[in-house]
Protein backbone atom coordinates (compact mmCIF):
# COMPACT_ATOMS: atom_id res chain seq x y z
CA UNK A 1 0.00 0.00 0.00
CA UNK A 2 1.36 3.32 -1.05
CA UNK A 3 0.62 6.27 1.53
CA UNK A 4 0.09 8.94 2.26
CA UNK A 5 -0.55 10.96 -1.00
CA UNK A 6 -2.10 14.20 0.45
CA UNK A 7 -0.19 17.44 -0.13
CA UNK A 8 1.77 17.94 -3.70
CA UNK A 9 3.14 14.85 -5.59
CA UNK A 10 6.24 16.70 -5.67
CA UNK A 11 7.00 16.07 -1.91
CA UNK A 12 5.92 12.71 -2.33
CA UNK A 13 8.67 11.87 -4.89
CA UNK A 14 11.58 14.31 -3.03
CA UNK A 15 11.16 12.29 -0.17
CA UNK A 16 12.46 9.19 -2.91
CA UNK A 17 16.09 8.31 -2.99
CA UNK A 18 17.12 9.62 -6.65
CA UNK A 19 16.90 6.14 -8.40
CA UNK A 20 13.55 5.40 -7.59
CA UNK A 21 12.25 9.09 -8.22
CA UNK A 22 14.04 8.74 -12.05
CA UNK A 23 11.64 5.66 -13.01
CA UNK A 24 8.56 8.53 -12.60
CA UNK A 25 9.88 10.70 -14.61
CA UNK A 26 8.34 8.71 -17.91
CA UNK A 27 4.93 8.13 -16.13
CA UNK A 28 4.69 12.24 -15.23
CA UNK A 29 5.09 13.19 -18.84
CA UNK A 30 2.63 10.16 -19.68
CA UNK A 31 -0.07 11.11 -17.44
CA UNK A 32 -0.12 15.17 -17.37
CA UNK A 33 -1.28 15.52 -20.79
CA UNK A 34 -3.81 13.01 -20.66
CA UNK A 35 -3.85 11.68 -24.45
CA UNK A 36 -2.25 14.50 -25.96
CA UNK A 37 0.58 13.48 -28.53
CA UNK A 38 2.31 16.26 -28.88
CA UNK A 39 3.30 15.83 -25.57
CA UNK A 40 3.39 12.19 -24.69
CA UNK A 41 4.60 11.12 -27.92
CA UNK A 42 3.28 7.47 -29.07
CA UNK A 43 2.99 6.69 -24.99
CA UNK A 44 -1.19 7.25 -24.58
CA UNK A 45 -2.81 6.90 -21.15
CA UNK A 46 -6.75 7.56 -20.87
CA UNK A 47 -9.54 6.62 -18.58
CA UNK A 48 -13.07 5.69 -19.38
CA UNK A 49 -15.83 3.90 -16.98
CA UNK A 50 -16.10 0.42 -17.31
CA UNK A 51 -18.66 -0.91 -19.34
CA UNK A 52 -20.86 -3.81 -20.92
CA UNK A 53 -18.38 -2.77 -23.95
CA UNK A 54 -15.02 -3.27 -22.13
CA UNK A 55 -16.08 -6.51 -20.55
CA UNK A 56 -15.01 -9.29 -23.15
CA UNK A 57 -11.94 -7.37 -24.33
CA UNK A 58 -10.60 -6.85 -20.59
CA UNK A 59 -11.67 -10.92 -19.91
CA UNK A 60 -9.33 -11.72 -22.73
CA UNK A 61 -6.75 -10.04 -21.23
CA UNK A 62 -6.93 -10.73 -17.87
CA UNK A 63 -7.13 -14.49 -18.73
CA UNK A 64 -3.87 -14.02 -20.89
CA UNK A 65 -1.95 -12.77 -17.67
CA UNK A 66 -3.34 -15.77 -15.64
CA UNK A 67 -2.57 -18.62 -18.23
CA UNK A 68 1.38 -17.04 -17.84
CA UNK A 69 1.06 -17.18 -13.76
CA UNK A 70 3.37 -20.33 -12.47
CA UNK A 71 0.71 -20.17 -9.15
CA UNK A 72 -3.05 -20.62 -9.78
CA UNK A 73 -5.02 -17.35 -8.63
CA UNK A 74 -8.29 -17.29 -7.51
CA UNK A 75 -9.74 -16.68 -11.24
CA UNK A 76 -12.79 -14.40 -11.99
CA UNK A 77 -15.16 -15.52 -14.67
CA UNK A 78 -16.86 -13.42 -17.37
CA UNK A 79 -20.06 -12.95 -15.55
CA UNK A 80 -18.10 -11.27 -12.89
CA UNK A 81 -16.84 -8.71 -15.21
CA UNK A 82 -20.56 -8.53 -16.76
CA UNK A 83 -22.00 -7.78 -13.34
CA UNK A 84 -19.54 -5.39 -12.34
CA UNK A 85 -19.58 -3.15 -15.59
CA UNK A 86 -23.89 -3.30 -15.06
CA UNK A 87 -23.68 -2.37 -11.28
CA UNK A 88 -23.46 1.15 -10.12
CA UNK A 89 -19.98 0.64 -8.85
CA UNK A 90 -17.34 3.17 -10.11
CA UNK A 91 -14.86 0.78 -11.67
CA UNK A 92 -12.75 2.25 -14.31
CA UNK A 93 -10.48 1.74 -17.08
CA UNK A 94 -6.93 2.80 -17.02
CA UNK A 95 -5.38 2.52 -20.56
CA UNK A 96 -1.79 3.20 -21.48
CA UNK A 97 -1.51 2.60 -25.21
CA UNK A 98 1.68 2.22 -27.24
CA UNK A 99 0.09 3.75 -30.33
CA UNK A 100 3.47 3.15 -32.21
CA UNK A 101 3.73 -0.59 -31.70
CA UNK A 102 -0.32 -0.73 -31.19
CA UNK A 103 -0.71 -2.48 -28.29
CA UNK A 104 -2.08 -1.58 -24.70
CA UNK A 105 -1.83 -2.77 -21.07
CA UNK A 106 -5.39 -2.18 -19.36
CA UNK A 107 -5.74 -1.58 -15.48
CA UNK A 108 -9.31 -1.57 -13.61
CA UNK A 109 -9.40 0.26 -10.76
CA UNK A 110 -12.02 1.39 -8.49
CA UNK A 111 -12.42 4.11 -5.52
CA UNK A 112 -13.12 3.96 -1.77
CA UNK A 113 -13.78 6.74 0.29
CA UNK A 114 -10.02 7.66 0.40
CA UNK A 115 -8.32 4.98 -0.74
CA UNK A 116 -7.76 4.00 -4.83
CA UNK A 117 -7.79 0.41 -5.60
CA UNK A 118 -5.94 -1.54 -8.84
CA UNK A 119 -8.22 -4.29 -9.08
CA UNK A 120 -7.05 -6.02 -11.49
CA UNK A 121 -4.88 -5.85 -15.34
CA UNK A 122 -5.52 -6.92 -18.44
CA UNK A 123 -2.17 -7.67 -21.02
CA UNK A 124 -1.71 -9.87 -24.02
CA UNK A 125 1.91 -10.12 -24.06
CA UNK A 126 4.17 -11.00 -21.22
CA UNK A 127 6.49 -7.97 -22.10
CA UNK A 128 6.17 -5.11 -24.05
CA UNK A 129 8.98 -2.57 -25.66
CA UNK A 130 7.93 0.39 -24.11
CA UNK A 131 7.81 -1.68 -20.03
CA UNK A 132 4.04 -0.83 -20.28
CA UNK A 133 2.78 -2.33 -17.07
CA UNK A 134 5.43 -0.71 -14.73
CA UNK A 135 4.64 2.46 -16.44
CA UNK A 136 0.70 1.88 -15.65
CA UNK A 137 1.72 1.14 -12.00
CA UNK A 138 3.28 4.39 -11.45
CA UNK A 139 0.19 6.12 -13.81
CA UNK A 140 -1.90 4.08 -11.45
CA UNK A 141 -0.01 6.22 -8.34
CA UNK A 142 -0.26 9.31 -10.16
CA UNK A 143 -3.74 9.28 -10.96
CA UNK A 144 -4.57 8.74 -7.28
CA UNK A 145 -2.20 11.67 -6.01
CA UNK A 146 -4.13 14.00 -8.78
CA UNK A 147 -7.46 12.91 -7.62
CA UNK A 148 -6.68 13.17 -4.01
CA UNK A 149 -6.70 10.08 -2.73
CA UNK A 150 -4.94 9.43 0.81
CA UNK A 151 -3.44 5.79 -0.22
CA UNK A 152 -3.24 3.46 -3.22
CA UNK A 153 -3.37 -0.55 -2.78
CA UNK A 154 -1.70 -2.19 -5.24
CA UNK A 155 -3.40 -5.53 -4.97
CA UNK A 156 -1.91 -8.46 -7.02
CA UNK A 157 0.58 -6.94 -8.20
CA UNK A 158 4.06 -8.25 -7.73
CA UNK A 159 5.88 -7.29 -4.05
CA UNK A 160 9.23 -5.89 -5.67
CA UNK A 161 7.49 -3.53 -7.93
CA UNK A 162 5.30 -2.56 -5.06
CA UNK A 163 7.98 -1.85 -2.87
CA UNK A 164 10.29 0.06 -5.85
CA UNK A 165 7.40 1.95 -6.31
CA UNK A 166 7.07 3.43 -2.50
CA UNK A 167 4.67 0.77 -1.26
CA UNK A 168 4.80 -0.71 1.91
CA UNK A 169 3.97 -4.10 2.41
CA UNK A 170 0.90 -5.19 5.00
CA UNK A 171 0.10 -7.72 6.33
CA UNK A 172 -3.05 -9.86 5.84
CA UNK A 173 -4.80 -11.27 8.85
CA UNK A 174 -6.81 -14.82 8.25
CA UNK A 175 -9.47 -15.47 11.15
CA UNK A 176 -10.30 -19.41 11.34
CA UNK A 177 -13.37 -20.32 13.95
CA UNK A 178 -12.48 -23.49 15.54
CA UNK A 179 -14.48 -24.70 18.39
CA UNK A 180 -12.13 -27.66 19.79
CA UNK A 181 -9.23 -27.32 21.46
CA UNK A 182 -7.32 -29.88 19.27
CA UNK A 183 -7.94 -28.10 16.35
CA UNK A 184 -6.47 -25.12 18.02
CA UNK A 185 -3.25 -27.25 18.78
CA UNK A 186 -3.06 -28.73 15.13
CA UNK A 187 -3.34 -25.10 13.93
CA UNK A 188 -0.60 -23.97 15.68
CA UNK A 189 1.66 -26.94 14.83
CA UNK A 190 0.86 -26.88 10.87
CA UNK A 191 -0.41 -22.75 10.76
CA UNK A 192 2.95 -21.97 9.01
CA UNK A 193 3.05 -24.33 6.28
CA UNK A 194 -1.23 -23.94 5.82
CA UNK A 195 -0.12 -19.95 5.68
CA UNK A 196 3.57 -19.61 5.00
CA UNK A 197 4.68 -15.88 5.12
CA UNK A 198 6.74 -14.73 2.29
CA UNK A 199 9.42 -11.88 2.97
CA UNK A 200 9.09 -8.62 1.49
CA UNK A 201 12.20 -7.29 -0.95
CA UNK A 202 13.84 -4.98 1.41
CA UNK A 203 14.55 -2.12 -0.94
CA UNK A 204 15.33 1.76 0.53
CA UNK A 205 13.50 3.25 -1.57
CA UNK A 206 13.27 7.00 0.59
CA UNK A 207 15.68 8.97 1.77
CA UNK A 208 16.49 7.92 5.61
CA UNK A 209 15.51 11.29 8.22
CA UNK A 210 18.13 12.71 9.44
CA UNK A 211 19.50 12.32 12.89
CA UNK A 212 19.00 14.30 15.62
CA UNK A 213 21.50 16.63 17.19
CA UNK A 214 23.39 15.80 20.19
CA UNK A 215 22.67 17.96 22.87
Amino acid sequence: MIEPLTGSFDSFLAAMRSPYRRRYREARRIHAPRGDPERGGPLVLSSRPFSDADVACFHRGYRAVLDRTPVRLETYPLAFFSALARSRLPATILSLADTAEGTSVEALIMPSADTLFFLLVAKERARYEADLYPLLLRCIVLEASSRGFRRVRLGQTSAYAKVSMGAVPKRLETFIRLRRPWKHRLLRRFGGTLFPETPSPELRVFKRPPRPEKT
